[in-house]
Order: C-alpha cells, then sequence, then structure tokens
C-alpha cells in the first residue's frame, strides 16, 4: 500500500510501502512510538498519522500545512500520510499526490512548541476544548 512519509529534520515528503494486512505496526516503525494522534488531509480520506505527544515534549522539528491561505497548528516530527476506504473502512492507497504536499507542506525546522488548552461554553451546556499551539524557533550557536 502506498504511504507519503514527511520527515521535517530532513525536509524530506516520500513515498513509502506500506503492508496491507496490518499497516500500524509500519507507522509505528516510522514514527518512533504507537502513541498516535491523527487528522484527516482530504475528502478522499488520506489520513495523517504523527506521535501524539511530539508537541508537549520539547524542541522537536516540525511543519504545518498550508492550504487556501489557511495554515495548520504545527505538526512535530515524522508523520505519516494513509488513504482510507470509506465503504471497507480499511486502509488503503493515500490519494494525495506528492506533487500537491511540496506545494502546501511549510518545514519550521527546530521549534519550541507550547501547548495551551482552552475551554469554552460553545453554547448552554456544552463544552468544547481544544488547544492551541504556539512556538518559537530554536536558536543555534
Amino acid at each position: 500500500m502506498r504511504g507519503i512519509v514527511i520527515d521535517p529534520k530532513l525536509r524530506r515528503i516520500q513515498d513509502v510501502e506500506l503492508r496491507d494486512d496490518n499497516v500500524l505496526p509500519d507507522i509505528w516503525k516510522l514514527i518512533g512510538s504507537d502513541n498516535l494522534d491523527h487528522m484527516t488531509l482530504s475528502d478522499a480520506g488520506d489520513t495523517l498519522w504523527c506521535y501524539g505527544f511530539a508537541l508537549m515534549e520539547g524542541p522537536v522539528f516540525a511543519f504545518r500545512i498550508v492550504s487556501r491561505g489557511q495554515k495548520t497548528d504545527p505538526l512535530g516530527g515524522i508523520c505519516v500520510i494513509t488513504g482510507y476506504d470509506r465503504n471497507s473502512g480499511e486502509s488503503c492507497d493515500c490519494h494525495i499526490p506528492i506533487s500537491l504536499l511540496e506545494n502546501t507542506v511549510e518545514f519550521l525546522d527546530e521549534i519550541i512548541p507550547e501547548v495551551t488548552t482552552v475551554t469554552e461554553e460553545s453554547k448552554p451546556g456544552f463544552t468544547h476544548i481544544r488547544q492551541v499551539v504556539t512556538y518559537s524557533r530554536v536558536k543555534n550557536g
């Protein structure tokens, strides 16, 4: 199965072959952890997987995705993109071409992230919790 790896330390985006029958161990190995967080990237179901605590553990190489003038919060460490077949509920080849990612991924180099949790009442009886990521650049030298 075709996946894509984004490595912000090496500033590299490349295809990767993942096992069709059991994709999670391959993702864990590439990312370096079995603690995963994810976000949907496209209407086709492409999903970006990353280490869930990367932004909470201090300096990290990071990137963000810029699309239609909108920027995601920073994403830390190596991330893997897989496809998702909504009919079968299984992972599949990702649909996003690398050329699109090359035009939308903004590498941030090494950052010092700060994650703040914001709790808001969205309407009476409903609480909305979100995390806001701010960061500074690591100074070399």
